[in-house]
Formats: structure tokens, sequence, C-alpha cells
């Protein structure tokens, strides 16, 4: 786990709280910003129509598919 320069671990912590709440508040509140933010950083916006070729769809009405 990589913390920023100056990172109060102490002032992240408050009383009383459990390992299962620190992971969940947390270490889980950073690893979603961390993986949201490279996963959008490899987002590429193209034209509209630009791409061409057989549509195939992997989720339909909520359920998962094999094409």
């Amino acid at each position: 786990m990589l913390f920023p320069a100056g990172f109060d671990l102490m002032a992240a912590v408050q009383p009383g709280m459990t390992g299962a709440r620190y992971f969940e508040e947390v270490i889980l509140a950073d690893e979603r910003v961390v993986l949201l933010s490279n996963a959008t950083s490899h987002l590429k916006a193209i034209d509209a129509g630009s791409v061409t070729g057989e549509r195939v769809a992997f989720i339909v009405e909520s359920a998962a598919i094999v094409v």
C-alpha cells in the first residue's frame, strides 16, 4: 500500500473503527478512485459511425450471454 507524502495514517483511522470497517471505508474507497482513474485514462473518443462490422451484445436484459 502506498501513501502520499505527508499522509497521516492515524488521522485517517477513527476511534473505534474496526479493521473491516477501515478496509471498506478507507482502503476500498481509495482503490475505487485509482481503478476508475486508470480505466478512464485508456478511453478514446471516436466519431459516431466510424466503427464498422458485426455488432455483438454480451449483456441482454441484465443477463450476460455468450455469442
